[in-house]
């Protein structure tokens, strides 16, 4: 493959790792954003039994006390919910992290193939300049001594 052939292939891969570090991070921040969702919840829960608790103390009214009760039972679900669906999101984590380093390696690979190849034609073109310096040396020698 040629070296213009593998600076598109790398172009490519740089793209495709730019995408899949993109998706790691929507999936960290949904990840960020869940978990304060659920920290939400359970604040709020916290503050509504409080609440529930003063409002007993000064003397609550049984339709009331229902209501509070019903309503910290749908806040304790939806959290049991969220630790439920947590397992599943922070797989998505894994999963997009896992994307991204493959890629990264993958796009790394060409970077090395075509450092080396670059330090390969240099070595060559090296090699080259260095013969003709000999031989460029060698005719100016042999010149000198036997021109006389």
């Amino acid at each position: 493959m040629s070296d213009k052939a593998l600076h598109l292939v790398l172009e490519q891969h740089i793209k495709h790792e730019q995408q899949a570090a993109q998706e790691m991070a929507q999936a960290q921040q949904q990840l960020i954003e869940f978990r304060q969702q659920f920290a939400n919840l359970q604040n709020y829960r916290n503050q509504y039994v409080q609440q529930m608790h003063d409002k007993g103390a000064a003397g609550l009214y049984a339709d009331s006390f229902t209501y509070y009760q019903k309503f910290i039972v749908k806040l304790e679900n939806a959290m049991q919910q969220q630790q439920q669906a947590l397992p599943q999101v922070m797989h998505q984590v894994d999963v997009k992290k896992r994307n991204w380093v493959q890629v990264q390696s993958k796009r790394k690979a060409v970077e090395s193939l075509l450092a080396k190849r670059k330090q390969a034609a240099q070595h060559k073109a090296d090699k080259q300049e260095q013969k003709m310096l000999d031989e460029f040396s060698n005719f100016q020698y042999f010149q000198k001594h036997y021109s006389r």
